[in-house]
């Protein structure tokens, strides 16, 4: 899969891991449609397209007043404790300061911040193939664990379409990259998720 396709992949991971509200929302809709015209065109993970429908469809963007505060009590009900700050994990802080990183959403614990530096990476990678290794570096010493976790979490503890959907897409999209780096995902995701 190209970088091209995975900077916006990795924009929606992030969002849909980010306290809901009503600019939420309005990223939300923006998010789906710019990854409607790359993944349509590209379809280039059947894998990775089912999870990523099933989640852009788990939302209908009409009506928000009725669904949009069962959201925002289901993330605080999936996300307390707040998790780790993954990044001040020092491997991550170390990265973004390489790449001259500003966070985006400091006040967001848990993976959201990290998925959106995945997705700063892939832009990144268009002008300099070290992002490139830089992400797959970062997938494979840091985050998958974190994901794996994260995912399993949601797609066993989630009442709500949203987040069981975003569990089933985490690891698709993690597996869909490192397959693209040459890795036998899967293989990686277990052992990592062992550790």
């Amino acid at each position: 899969m190209n970088v091209r396709t995975l900077e916006p992949l990795y924009g929606i991971a992030a969002q849909a891991l980010t306290q809901p509200d009503y600019r939420w929302l309005e990223t939300w809709r923006w998010r789906l449609g710019d990854i409607q015209l790359d993944l349509w065109l590209d379809n280039e993970d059947e894998l990775l397209a089912r999870p990523l429908l099933a989640l852009m469809q788990s939302l209908p963007l009409n009506d928000e007043q009725r669904w949009l505060p069962r959201l925002v009590q289901e993330y605080g009900r999936l996300f307390t404790p707040r998790p780790i700050d993954v990044m001040r994990l020092p491997v991550m802080q170390d990265a973004a300061q390489q790449w001259g990183y500003g966070l985006t959403c400091p006040g967001e614990p848990g993976l959201a911040p990290a998925l959106a530096f995945m997705a700063y990476l892939c832009r990144m990678a268009g002008e300099q193939p070290a992002a490139n290794a830089q992400r797959h570096a970062l997938l494979t010493e840091a985050l998958c664990p974190l994901i794996q976790a994260t995912a399993h979490r949601l797609q066993r503890q989630a009442t709500i379409q949203f987040y069981q959907a975003a569990g089933a897409f985490l690891p698709a999209l993690v597996q869909s990259d490192l397959a693209g780096n040459g890795v036998r995902s899967g293989a990686m995701l277990a052992r990592q998720s062992a550790i």
